[in-house]
């Protein structure tokens, strides 16, 4: 068992979900926790274990049914708490890793024991892969407090929380639809000190359809 563990939340997308796994980097430690958020064909653990590089635990949740993702979210915090992790760190389907990002967060967050949350730049590509943008986040917490007035400072698929915390805040809330990574976040920032990285630590795959882009406004 490794001190991290990543949460992935998957619905009908086993090629983003692939090229996710691929990304990680063999020697970079963290387990996989798959959250199925009721697909018609959910991948099995076999499949994840397969498709990501290096020797680490794998755990596949499948939910009965759709619960959407806030749900998924919270069922991957359950039990990744429960399971005793140390740190949770995120990824999306279809976004990538960059280098051996883990091993950064995990020592940052050593070195900083008052840092709850902790995430970093993106490298913003399209459905195809080529590079679009670098988009830097405000660093510091006092730049992150007043970046976060009017939007969230924190790339989602590249935070790495401590599971204490997580654990005292609760989970993420499920009455800000397409934004719950926002106000999840606030509530880190109310309990103790956040920090965002200045290295690029995901490839951000840029969808025109997602989530955040028809709703989130």
């Amino acid at each position: 068992m490794n001190r991290a563990a990543v949460l992935i939340p998957h619905y009908n997308n086993v090629a983003g979900l692939l090229t996710s796994l691929a990304s990680i980097d063999p020697d970079d430690p963290a387990d996989i926790y798959v959250v199925d958020d009721g697909s018609p064909s959910p991948p099995t653990t076999d499949d994840v274990a397969a498709a990501v590089p290096g020797v680490r635990q794998v755990t596949v949740l499948a939910l009965p049914d759709n619960v959407g993702i806030e749900g998924a979210l919270n069922a991957g915090l359950d039990r990744i708490i429960a399971d005793g992790y140390e740190y949770i760190a995120r990824l999306d389907c279809g976004d990538r890793n960059v280098g051996r990002r883990f091993t950064t967060q995990i020592a940052y967050l050593d070195a900083h024991p008052h840092v709850l949350l902790l995430g970093g730049a993106a490298l913003f590509v399209d459905p195809h892969g080529a590079p679009l943008f670098v988009r830097q986040m405000p660093t510091t917490h006092a730049e992150i407090a007043s970046f976060m007035r009017a939007n969230s400072a924190f790339m989602h698929p590249a935070v790495m929380m401590r599971a204490s915390a997580a654990a005292r805040i609760g989970h993420y809330p499920t009455g800000f639809p397409a934004a719950e990574d926002y106000a999840y976040f606030w509530r880190f920032m109310d309990a103790g000190e956040v920090a965002n990285l200045p290295e690029v630590l995901i490839e951000y795959e840029v969808d025109p359809g997602s989530i955040s882009r028809t709703k989130r406004s």
